[in-house]
């Protein structure tokens, strides 16, 4: 009897720690999942986190490629304003340039075609004394350029105004048929631009100076068989030329030697 207690008393043991353990495993499994689904959660919220970061990231790597691309377009349109404040300080500078030079050739005339010799000096004189005979200025050898096998240097003659210069070039026609003086000319001296400007315009010109002026003056070309002192002279009053010699010819070439300076 005592056996049979014994034995349904260790099945009861046995079965009550079977049930204890089958609650504790599943309190476990409970807890585990509980667990488990947390760690999903914190997965998920992660996941969410880093994918939000991801498209933080990519917001800021397309705010940066636009902010390169500004960049680059400001930059572009700094070096354009640069480029165009450039020319513009260029052409500034050199229409400054330009006047100055106007300014200070305005007084002054050039000798063509005077020999650099001392006989080419007197020349020179001797020429200013004619077209110059009051107020003759001082002649010196100063030379524009440079020294060139072409021929002689123009001479510079500088003149106490602008209405000295033009009484000079009027008083060219007193040089008509000088022999002596035969072979030089005088000129006002202009600046490059000018002669440039001055040789465009004669080639831009539909007909001859002289057609022109004798359309607006109303003269007569000359008939055949007229000496050169009946035509009327391209130049202003004051300024004509001898038949063989043109002593005062307007500056519109642009030899390298006559130089603005």
């Amino acid at each position: 009897m005592e056996t049979e207690e014994t034995h349904n008393h260790t099945i009861n043991d046995i079965a009550a720690l079977l049930r204890t353990q089958s609650q504790q495993i599943s309190e476990f499994k409970t807890s585990m999942e509980c667990r488990f689904d947390k760690v999903d959660e914190r997965i998920t919220d992660v996941e969410k986190q880093m994918k939000a970061q991801s498209q933080q990231i990519q917001s800021i790597e397309k705010e940066q490629e636009n902010l390169r691309d500004e960049l680059e377009q400001q930059r572009q349109q700094i070096q354009i304003i640069h480029e165009d404040t450039r020319a513009a300080m260029d052409d500034l500078e050199e229409k400054f340039k330009e006047e100055h030079l106007r300014i200070a050739n305005k007084t002054n005339i050039i000798l063509m075609g005077v020999p650099e010799t001392d006989d080419g000096l007197k020349k020179a004189k001797q020429l200013m004394t004619i077209v110059m005979p009051t107020n003759t200025p001082t002649v010196t050898n100063y030379r524009i350029g440079r020294p060139s096998r072409k021929g002689p240097r123009p001479l510079r003659i500088s003149l106490s105004s602008e209405v000295e210069r033009r009484r000079a070039l009027s008083n060219c026609h007193l040089l008509k048929d000088n022999s002596d003086l035969a072979g030089i000319s005088v000129k006002p001296q202009l600046t490059r631009k000018q002669r440039l400007e001055a040789a465009q315009t004669k080639r831009n010109s539909p007909y001859p100076l002289r057609k022109r002026k004798q359309d607006e003056e109303g003269t007569q070309p000359a008939k055949r068989g007229k000496t050169a002192e009946t035509v009327q002279s391209d130049e202003p009053a004051g300024q004509s030329i001898g038949p063989s010699t043109s002593h005062y010819q307007p500056q519109a070439t642009t030899n390298d030697n006559e130089m603005d300076m």
